[in-house]
């Protein structure tokens, strides 16, 4: 499944399947906050034990978007699914990095 979103490709619409990888792409940031309901409910239908955010297309975020990445995995983990988050090598790398997220987040930096 692939996010798109304001010409950003980067938000979910309405009706989405419980795929359990996601492409985001382009921008995610406090401009894009309604996305926030659209990958929680995401999570919340996924079925099964492991899922995948693949971050390698987006090309940019801001800490709304680093949070927002923190809070899908923590839902996620409290279901009991481990979420890998693919990171490429990037700003949003850099920027997960920075925030400390490595520690908590399952990140994988393959390049793109």
């Amino acid at each position: 499944m692939t996010i798109n979103h304001r010409g950003y490709e980067c938000a979910v619409t309405e009706g989405i399947d419980c795929a359990n990888i996601v492409n985001l792409r382009g921008v995610l940031g406090v401009a894009d906050a309604d996305v926030e309901p659209i990958l929680v409910g995401w999570v919340a239908g996924l079925h099964a034990s492991d899922c995948v955010l693949d971050l390698r297309e987006t090309t940019y975020i801001d800490g709304f978007g680093a949070g927002l990445i923190t809070l899908v995995s923590g839902l996620a983990a409290e279901r009991g699914i481990t979420m890998k988050v693919i990171v490429g090598w990037g700003q949003v790398k850099r920027k997960l990095e920075r925030l400390g997220l490595k520690a908590i987040l399952d990140i994988d930096d393959r390049d793109p």
